[in-house]
């Protein structure tokens, strides 16, 4: 009697063989790594319209596995599927860009999270409330995270038509372990420059950081000492956030009711700071 043995499953018509296939995804893989790359430098509407393209790809690749899985297809739709989510992280790290439409703000306020308000809404930020109060109009530059130095690339940007500046920042150069005399450097040039181009500035200290107590309470106290000078120096007022915010009964905290989450201030924070804004 014959024997039975299993033999192999018939091809499909059509169907190539696995060196044509290994070599087919390796050509499209280059093309593929390019327009990545590019999309990714570009931004804006180029890099959603790519990451759409290389969606409809992904998905055709997953539909092609669920007809019959091969290794290739597989890795092919991983490979790309990589691309895409190093893509999308690429586009999240990019700042926004300043808004500068419209009429020219009264003041730019320009700093990192403090500024932005963190964990506050836009109508609960310290510019929004000293707008309420004077009248004038403000522009918001704050960006979670960024140090003095990276705060100072966007000055120009941020401060275009504006009679006022406030600089603001620090705290992110000492949670990054950068020195603080680097950072007073920085503020000192920003400073430099809003006076040069004829504006009035305001020169914001370091809050305390409850979350960051005690490690970050010397440095921040150094940092303040320095920016002090600096306010002397340059014949600019210095606004005393930290004083404003320091809980009377536990020196180089912020008060409970006055932060939100131990890093930012709360709405009432945020009145509070706004109320040392002084543009008479």
């Amino acid at each position: 009697m014959a024997s039975r043995g299993r033999g192999r499953r018939p091809a499909r018509p059509g169907s190539r063989r696995p060196g044509s296939d290994l070599a087919a995804r390796i050509a499209v893989a280059f093309p593929a790594v390019i327009f990545a790359i590019v999309i990714v430098s570009q931004g804006g509407i180029v890099f959603a319209l790519g990451i759409l393209a290389l969606g409809f790809v992904c998905l055709h690749e997953l539909f092609e596995m669920l007809d019959e899985v091969r290794p290739v297809k597989l890795a092919g739709f991983l490979g790309l599927t990589a691309l895409v989510l190093a893509g999308c992280g690429q586009g999240a790290d990019v700042p926004a860009p300043v808004a500068t439409a419209g009429p020219a703000p009264d003041v730019a306020a320009l700093g990192d999270s403090i500024t932005e308000g963190t964990a506050v809404s836009p109508s609960e930020r310290f510019d929004a409330f000293a707008a309420q109060r004077t009248g004038l109009r403000f522009r918001n530059c704050g960006i979670f995270g960024q140090r003095t130095d990276e705060i100072a690339e966007r000055l120009d940007a941020c401060a275009a038509g504006a009679k006022t500046l406030i600089v603001q920042g620090g705290i992110n150069d000492i949670v990054q372990g950068r020195a603080v005399e680097d950072a007073a450097e920085d503020l000192r040039t920003m400073v430099q420059r809003g006076k040069a181009a004829g504006m009035k500035v305001l020169l914001v200290d370091v809050l305390p950081w409850n979350n960051g107590y005690p490690g970050a309470a010397e440095p921040i106290r150094a940092l303040n000492v320095l920016i002090g000078e600096i306010g002397e120096q340059e014949d600019v007022p210095v606004l005393p956030f930290f004083d404003t915010l320091e809980d009377p009964g536990m020196p180089d905290l912020m008060k409970p009711e006055w932060t939100i989450d131990g890093d930012h201030p709360s709405a009432e924070g945020h009145r509070r700071l706004a109320a040392l804004i002084d543009l008479g």
